[in-house]
């Protein structure tokens, strides 16, 4: 006996015998962990060797008996798992049975844990621990869940799409002030959802190993690495029009990202110069930390409604 069968016993020949759980801890089948990606020989010991499709971009793993999929680039490595829960006849690429087994989410059925109302689209997702899960639905009403698929984003992917801080094919904004610059990002990343990626502190201090910083702990003081992602974050002067407003508050989530243990008792992030209002011709409404009534004053001449917050 080999040390896989040691590990996940004989390779299932009994789809109703298969039990797969999405954990916050990876995937769980019939009690055993995997992690993705995973390597095809693992899933091939357990379930047996598959049939081999080629789309576009990935080969496929199909193991037809069983309703599950497995997403490869290089045939070692499977970085996604989709179980189809539903019969689609109509193409090579899904399995000709549907998965019969039992599939949980973080150990309550799929069915439970997966609360369809009548505005959702024909996708859902969830994040799960690392796992990123997507549920389609049919497009028929009542909907019903066709398929979940499994993956987790490779820690090089993430810091591929931190590292890339979105250059822009246009020109952009050169910013006088960086302040100012901060509550314009909390505008079109965090309100408007226009920047991506969305900055995550947690994430991205995982990412890049911040020495020192602690969830809890850390971040009384602006995170030097932090402050150098965002004053390189470059913004399209195309996206400057959909600037209405600047909200300036001590929940805000560009703050929380930049001093995640801000107090607000200080005025670490008051704006020292508001000559980049020139680069937003639709900005005319700021809620501001600034105390200075001339600065308010001054403001409105230039027709914006400014007031403290």
């Amino acid at each position: 006996m080999g040390i896989l069968d040691k590990l996940f016993g004989n390779k299932i020949d009994n789809q109703k015998s298969i039990e797969i759980d999405f954990t916050k801890n990876g995937i769980i089948i019939n009690g055993q962990g995997i992690q993705l990606p995973v390597k095809t020989s693992i899933l091939n010991d357990i379930f047996g060797e598959p049939e081999q499709v080629k789309n576009e971009t990935n080969l496929i793993f199909i193991w037809q008996d069983k309703g599950i999929r497995g997403f490869t680039k290089d045939g070692q490595n499977v970085f996604e798992i989709d179980i189809q829960l539903m019969n689609i006849n109509q193409t090579q690429f899904f399995p000709q049975l549907a998965f019969s087994g039992i599939l949980k989410i973080e150990g309550t059925a799929y069915k439970d844990f997966i609360k369809i109302t009548q505005n959702d689209y024909i996708f859902k997702e969830y994040k799960i621990g690392n796992l990123q899960l997507q549920v389609t639905l049919t497009k028929e009403e009542p909907k019903s869940i066709r398929s979940i698929s499994a993956d987790q984003p490779e820690v090089e992917d993430l810091i591929n799409e931190y590292a890339n801080i979105q250059k822009s094919s246009a020109s952009t904004i050169e910013f006088t002030d960086f302040n100012f610059k901060l509550a314009i990002i909390q505008e079109l990343m965090y309100n408007k959802e226009l920047l991506r990626p969305k900055f995550d502190i947690y994430e991205f201090a995982k990412i890049k190993k911040i020495e020192g910083f602690i969830e809890v702990n850390g971040g009384y003081e602006p995170i030097a690495e932090v402050v150098d992602y965002f004053k390189a974050l470059e913004i399209d002067k195309n996206l400057a029009e959909q600037v209405t407003e600047i909200y300036q508050d001590g929940g805000n989530e560009i703050y929380m990202n930049v001093t995640p243990q801000w107090d607000e008792e200080d005025d670490i992030f008051n704006i020292q110069s508001f000559e980049d209002i020139k680069h937003f011709p639709n900005l005319k409404k700021m809620t501001l930390f600034e105390t200075n009534s001339e600065i308010f004053e001054e403001l409105k001449s230039k027709g914006i409604d400014a007031n403290p917050l």
